[in-house]
């Protein structure tokens, strides 16, 4: 389960980084061009926009795939329990048959 909260944690800082690479300030546009600079930025913003939404997507299938695995681990882990109270039921009833087999020998 560390691992999957590692890799969602890797996968969010890339994400943001990239996120940050791609922001307006850093693409500068002679000034002549004022025009055109608007239309950049809109355009750029709306790219920043959708890599944030896209990050934010990210993020919510991550959690609900950890939450789906934890939800995994759990039932599993429940039906080990119930495994391992099997197995011990059975245990006994191989002990009782062992003294039961112990007793008709001795007679």
């Amino acid at each position: 389960m560390a691992k999957y909260r590692e890799k969602i944690a890797r996968r969010k800082s890339t994400q943001n980084s990239e996120a940050y690479a791609g922001s307006p300030a850093s693409h500068k546009q002679p000034t002549g061009q004022a025009t055109h600079t608007r239309k950049n930025n809109a355009s750029t913003e709306g790219r920043a926009g959708k890599q944030a939404s896209k990050s934010t997507f990210q993020s919510r299938v991550d959690e609900e795939i950890l939450l789906e695995k934890e939800e995994q681990i759990r039932d599993l882990q429940e039906t080990v329990e119930i495994l391992e109270l099997k197995i011990a039921k059975l245990e006994q009833l191989v002990r009782l048959k062992d003294n039961k087999i112990q007793k008709l020998l001795q007679k």
